[in-house]
């Protein structure tokens, strides 16, 4: 359960296996890792960010109040957002955190942040709420996709399950700088290679876990052990803690995508401010009215209407007129034209066997 270097989008970033590590667990492995690869513990960036947590433990640390994890949400860009509903679906992306994601393909989705009052969490204006908790930005892109966790487990498991029941599993802790995100896997019961990897259950013990799942209900619950992302200092300014995340990858197969029809796709998604810092450079990110202004139009372009089809009512015409309609043209037409009304139109019978646009 050794912690290892990961790529991230910004600066450097650490994965250890198959346990959610508290706090104090994830200084206590980034100070093993800084030993055993010759490397300062306060190069670290994390390390001295838990540092500075000490002396405001009491203030943000969490007491184990859970939240119920109702939906999940997928962040991307324009392009991203575009793509996804092009292809119907969400595409997988290999995977990168060590042995139980080597040859594995996941495709990434987060915590949304808890419905209704959360006013428990906050300890005065002087706090910052964590980016897990803010409902209205995210860091990932101005595009989000929203779904029940419910729905998300129900379509897996129609797609990739045979109809068994899809497995949760501690995949492990990712470590950033100020961010501590704990990776719950969802795999198939075919699977066999995460079988050392401990499920996700609902426990007897509940303080005991970050994360639990009941699988009858498809209700999954978190407790984040931060609640907040700094501290604002005088005159110093924000003095920055780490916060907990929790992130869910789906166990999706090479050039496959978690699927849903066009509309459904549609439906779920909405625009959101840019979070703090921001991940997705290059990718421009956008104010929240540009983003909403977008997501129109891409509603429009991919909305499929059926067109609402009317049908002209014919003039009656004349005996007088048909008689000179039948001079004119005796013995050289074999079908009846109808007059309609309209100068110098002419309308086929309804009886040819040619589309009629109706």
């Amino acid at each position: 359960m050794e912690t290892i270097e990961i790529e991230a989008k910004k600066g450097k970033a650490y994965f250890t296996p198959e346990k959610f590590l508290s706090i104090q667990e994830a200084s206590d492995h980034l100070s093993d890792y800084a030993r055993r690869n010759n490397i300062k513990p306060n190069t670290i960036n994390m390390i001295n960010n838990i540092q500075n947590m000490d002396s405001y433990m009491d203030f943000f640390k969490n007491t184990r109040e859970r939240f119920c994890v109702s939906s999940l949400q997928h962040v991307t860009t324009k392009v991203g957002a575009e793509q996804i509903v092009m292809s119907e679906g969400f595409k997988s992306s290999k995977g990168n955190l060590g042995k139980y994601t080597e040859g594995v393909f996941l495709s990434w989705w987060s915590a949304v942040a808890p419905e209704g009052d959360i006013s428990s969490w906050s300890d005065g204006d002087n706090f910052s709420k964590s980016p897990a908790l803010k409902e209205d930005a995210s860091r990932y892109g101005n595009f989000r996709f929203s779904f029940p966790l419910s729905e998300l487990i129900c379509a897996y498991k129609e797609q990739y399950c045979g109809g068994g029941e899809p497995q949760l599993r501690v995949l492990g802790t990712k470590m950033f700088k100020y961010e501590i995100s704990h990776v719950v896997l969802i795999h198939s019961p075919g699977t066999d290679q995460f079988d050392d990897l401990q499920p996700v259950l609902l426990s007897v013990q509940p303080e005991m876990y970050h994360v639990e799942y009941d699988s009858k209900s498809y209700d999954m619950r978190w407790a984040p052990e931060s609640k907040f992302s700094g501290h604002k200092e005088e005159p110093q300014g924000l003095l920055y803690f780490v916060w907990n995340h929790l992130e869910v990858a789906f166990n999706v197969p090479e050039a496959g995508a978690l699927s849903f029809p066009r509309q459904a796709l549609l439906d779920h998604l909405s625009a959101c401010e840019p979070g703090e810092p921001y991940l997705q450079s290059p990718d421009p990110k956008m104010t929240k009215a540009k983003a909403d202004k977008i997501l129109g139009s891409l509603k429009d372009k991919y909305t499929k209407e059926k067109p609402v089809m009317q049908m002209r009512v014919l003039a009656p015409i004349s005996e007088n007129r048909m008689e000179a309609l039948e001079g004119e043209h005796r013995g050289k037409i074999t079908k009846k034209m109808y007059y309609t009304g309209e100068p110098k139109k002419i309308k086929r019978s309804l009886s040819e066997e040619e589309p009629t646009g109706i």
